[in-house]
């Protein structure tokens, strides 16, 4: 007797917009969109396919000809002051647009799904645009065309494909709050078909495809994971009991204290502590990452110029002062030295804003999952630091 060939599980993905949408103008995707599809693109158990549709690559290359027109001009008035001798024109840019994006596509071995319009009822397209039927808007004009015919990109998708749960998954992600209303109403009796809100939750999905554990009971774990590890104000979760927020002042405290150009202190705003992710079971030790992210702002210190100040002829350079860089959750007040304030006056000085920014990091845990299906034992394995970004 033949031995029944192993079949791998696939998993189909299709990405709107905006959950890869950057700034960075040579970019198709985000860093955090491509460090992922990269991660995740060679599991032996898991094939995994990655859909852009047209509607989406075609809005990307708008995004990206748009913010390359902004910097179009400084780069003119460059080679003008340095005589590259480069000419790039606004009408070059399109086709060099497109062959960035094929490049990179090619590279991460996205696919473009077809759109078949015989298959779209164009009637019910139609009167959902006029009635403002999800996924259009509701409003004085209809919003939500290339939306719609996302849609039906992904339903075709899901029709198409194989309809056992346990051979093949489809995705849908976005954040969009009407097409995901839409796309719900839509693939309700596919049992394999779900629409995830971002990254983080394909991650999640992915995640517990890859795992030796059922699906559904990953999801109670997490539930279970999240009041384990934090709960406001609730001191006996592992964050207060295990003062995970000292460690990783103590691991991180650089980091934390480091300001931007133009600053010379910061201070903590919001501590954000995202829900666990789960990534692994070894044998009854489950692990999971929560991400902690401290939002601070960035400030310096002008001093108020008073008459005594002006009669003394210190210049606009004398105004500022810059005080020793603070770690998150000090207080900012420190004020000037005394013979300072004697020569400006009793005035004191105003802290300014400078910017608003976020230091991110990657708590790593794990815990034990008994008997009872309780989690217990919890303890830190590993506190990364996952950047510094400034608004």
């Amino acid at each position: 007797m033949a031995k029944k060939k192993h079949i791998a599980r696939e998993l189909r993905v299709i990405f709107d917009t905006n959950a890869l949408h950057t700034q960075v103008p040579n970019d198709l995707l985000s860093a955090a969109a491509r460090q992922l599809i990269q991660a995740n693109s060679q599991h032996p158990d898991l094939q995994i396919a990655w859909y852009l549709p047209d509607v989406v690559v075609l809005e990307r290359h708008y995004q990206m000809r748009t913010k390359a027109q902004q910097l179009l001009g400084s780069f003119q008035k460059m080679d003008q002051i340095l005589g590259f001798g480069i000419s790039l024109l606004p009408e070059h840019l399109p086709p060099k647009i497109d062959t960035v994006i094929g490049a990179q596509m090619t590279a991460l071995n996205l696919k473009r799904p077809l759109l078949y319009p015989g298959r779209v009822d164009w009637g019910r397209v139609v009167r959902d645009a006029a009635f403002r039927v999800p996924p259009f808007q509701a409003g004085e004009t209809e919003k939500g065309f290339r939306d719609a015919v996302l849609l039906e990109t992904f339903v075709q998708l899901v029709e198409d494909a194989p309809r056992t749960r346990s051979t093949c998954r489809l995705a849908l992600v976005t954040g969009d709050e009407q097409l995901t209303i839409a796309a719900k109403r839509r693939v309700e009796g596919f049992g394999n078909a779900e629409i995830l809100s971002g990254l983080e939750e394909l991650r999640n999905l992915i995640n517990t495809l890859i795992s030796t554990v059922d699906e559904d009971f990953v999801k109670e774990l997490r539930e279970k994971a999240r009041e384990l590890f934090f709960v406001p104000k609730d001191e006996t979760t592992f964050w207060f009991r295990d003062k995970v927020g000292q460690k990783i002042r103590d691991k991180h405290g650089e980091e934390i204290g480091r300001v931007p150009d133009g600053a010379s202190g910061r201070e903590l705003e919001t501590v954000f502590i995202s829900p666990p992710r789960f990534v692994k079971k070894e044998a009854q030790r489950v692990h999971w990452i929560s991400v902690v992210t401290y939002a601070t702002d960035a400030y310096k210190f002008v001093a108020k110029e008073s008459v005594l100040g002006s009669a003394s002829g210190l210049g606009a350079a004398s105004n500022v002062w810059s005080s020793p860089l603070l770690s998150a959750g000090a207080l900012a007040s420190q004020a000037p030295a005394v013979g300072t304030l004697g020569l400006l006056g009793s005035t004191p000085p105003e802290k300014v804003l400078v910017k608003k920014g976020k230091t991110e990091f990657s708590v790593a845990w794990s815990a034990t999952l008994d008997k009872h299906h309780k989690l217990t034992r919890p303890q830190i394995d590993d506190i990364a630091l996952v950047g510094t970004t400034w608004e």
